[in-house]
């Protein structure tokens, strides 16, 4: 399913709500969400392309997959993995680490931790081009995400989700509001995977 969002933030988004965001909760697919900065991104990429000509198909060279490891899902990882062998794309996996804390001295630290955890995700046999890259991180997850995809240039962002129970706006596993933000500021799409 492909749904657009205008982006709305504070009281609007409030009193309207957005419709993105109970779609996200109740679809039972994967959801392709188009947020308000992929229209400007695709509007000056139109400048190199042909605008006489026909539609481009689509080129995906990058793909971020973002995840928390608080309930990993293994059909988002799937659908990244077999996005970016489609594609021929690098795969970007992510975990920011927003609670930090005391962590910083445990051993190994929570940097190493995650990054032995983001490349155990990935199977011996996935068939990838590039090998994927693993990124851990401190920071606020949503910023890091969309700062880290900025970076990279990436052309799909990935996230888990699920409803959590009796709230149906709570639903990413990173947090409805980190969603929220990822989607409306990024440059790119963003897929969300309901496990």
């Amino acid at each position: 399913m492909v749904a657009g969002t205008h982006g709305r933030t504070g009281l609007g988004r409030l009193i309207m709500g957005t419709v993105a965001e109970e779609i996200l909760c109740q679809a039972p697919c994967p959801v392709l969400t188009v947020g308000p900065n992929v229209v400007g991104a695709t509007v000056r990429n139109l400048a190199h392309r042909d605008r006489e000509g026909s539609p481009c198909p689509a080129e995906i060279h990058d793909i971020l997959y973002a995840t928390d490891f608080n309930h990993p899902s293994n059909e988002a990882i799937t659908r990244a993995i077999s996005l970016a062998r489609e594609f021929n794309a690098r795969l970007g996996l992510l975990h920011v680490i927003d609670d930090y804390g005391d962590r910083l001295h445990e051993q190994p630290g929570p940097i190493d931790a995650a990054l032995r955890d983001l490349r155990e995700l990935i199977p011996e046999d996935a068939g990838l081009v590039y090998a994927p890259e693993a990124l851990a991180q401190f920071g606020v997850p949503a910023e890091s995400i969309l700062q880290t995809a900025a970076e990279r240039e990436t052309d799909l962002i990935i996230l888990d989700t699920r409803p959590a129970s009796g709230n149906l706006r709570a639903t990413t596993r990173l947090g409805s509001g980190v969603a929220h933000r990822i989607i409306v500021g990024a440059n790119c799409p963003v897929l969300t995977v309901r496990s």
